[in-house]
């Protein structure tokens, strides 16, 4: 929900009262940050494609035949050659997903067009053979960006 009506806010705030006091300009104020940090995320992602495109002349993903283009921004499920010993559960695009811990294939969990954003607006680093070089943190937000 981005802009509650004002009785969806008195209702959020009915709910929260349980925990607290809350007035109803707390529960709009939340929801006007939160649209906010949303904007701001989606400026740094597309700010860091545009200057690691004009920097590298590819994708930030780590080159391996993919070629550039324009990107956009798609909901995924890795394939099921994820490794399964022992994965975190992490937000790629809004949907929590388990991920192995550690480095792992890109390319082979998301395909080769695929780059992996954190929430702060970074690239993760791929190898040249599309292995991500550092774990995903549990409980952290990704976004997941596809070079069609």
């Amino acid at each position: 929900m981005v802009n509650p009506p004002k009785d969806e806010t008195v209702r959020i705030r009915k709910l929260l009262e349980k925990f607290g006091s809350v007035g109803d300009a707390n529960v709009f104020y939340w929801f006007q940050n939160r649209r906010s940090r949303s904007r701001r995320r989606q400026r740094q992602i597309q700010a860091a494609i545009a200057a690691a495109s004009s920097d590298s002349g590819t994708h930030p993903g780590g080159g391996g035949g993919c070629a550039s283009a324009t990107p956009s921004l798609v909901i995924t499920s890795p394939s099921s050659s994820a490794s399964t010993s022992s994965p975190v559960t992490v937000l790629i695009n809004g949907v929590p997903l388990e991920v192995p811990r550690g480095p792992f294939d890109m390319r082979a969990m998301f395909g080769c067009d695929s780059v992996l954003f954190h929430s702060s607006g970074g690239a993760l680093p791929v190898d040249e053979h599309g292995v991500l070089s550092q774990s995903l943190q549990m409980g952290e937000s990704y976004y997941l960006v596809r070079f069609n």
